[in-house]
């Protein structure tokens, strides 16, 4: 929106967009099940922390690689038109390995 002051200067209003899709709230729903999950069964211990915090981190990047690697295509060529992977695959996969890793280091399974 373009409003005009009292000085003759034109001056723009944006009006910031809010993240409010529930895939930006992944990462700390995540977090926050595994801790919840970590203490009900006594499992909890403070150096855990940092290792849930990888968790869910790579859990969101899996879920946005998963999501954008649907909308899309599967393939992709490159410059001398060889026909690869899309390169969210790859982030996705990477993601997952590390969710894993971090899972049995805390002791739990991946879902």
């Amino acid at each position: 929106m373009i409003k005009r002051d009292n000085g003759g200067v034109f001056r723009t209003s944006v009006k910031k967009k809010e993240k409010n899709h529930s895939l930006f709230l992944t990462e700390q729903s995540e977090f926050d099940r595994i801790m919840a999950l970590l203490i009900d069964n006594g499992t909890y211990k403070d150096e855990d922390r940092s290792l849930v915090l990888t968790y869910a981190v790579n859990f969101q990047n899996w879920v946005f690689a998963t999501v954008a690697s649907a909308r899309e295509d599967n393939t992709t060529m490159d410059a001398m038109g060889t026909l690869r992977l899309h390169p969210y695959f790859q982030v996705a996969k990477e993601a997952f390995n590390q969710m894993e890793k971090s899972a049995k280091l805390i002791g739990i399974g991946v879902r």
